[in-house]
């Protein structure tokens, strides 16, 4: 039997990001060219082969329309499909551990915001979520 490490919460990370990105769902899976079914992942390593367009395609078309302004934007999101994968890797030994996804993301947000927090308003560790539970607990 298997041992079950951190690492299945960087798969559930990964199929996560791709789910939100694509507005897709794992488990049902997309007949390609009505011939054989493919999953997610599948359908996102297709796509990325086939460059941004093949992104365009696989993508939210509400993501699409906001994200496709500029150059710089969707390299970011090609990044974002390509750590999900990284994440999703059939051998958890090749997959990285989430301190490493964690850094993997703040050096896109950098390089795309670079140290502008305007677009990150929350203290870190805290969101406009958690921020209001911290008030009524503490």
């Amino acid at each position: 039997m298997r041992t079950v490490t951190t690492k299945v919460d960087v798969f559930s990370f990964g199929i996560v990001v791709m789910e939100f990105l694509t507005k897709r769902r794992p488990t049902g899976l997309d007949e390609e060219n009505g011939l054989s079914p493919i999953s997610l992942r599948q359908l996102v390593e297709k796509a990325l082969a086939n460059g941004i367009n093949g992104v365009r395609q696989i993508t939210d078309p509400k993501l699409v329309l906001s994200i496709y302004e500029e150059q710089e934007q969707h390299q970011v999101l090609e990044e974002l499909f390509k750590l999900a994968l990284v994440c999703t890797s059939s051998n958890p030994e090749d997959r990285p551990n989430m301190n490493e996804v964690l850094s993997m993301l703040q050096k896109l947000r950098e390089t795309r915001f670079g140290n502008r927090d305007e677009h990150f308003p929350f203290d870190e560790g805290e969101s406009n979520t958690t921020a209001p539970l911290k008030e009524q607990f503490y």
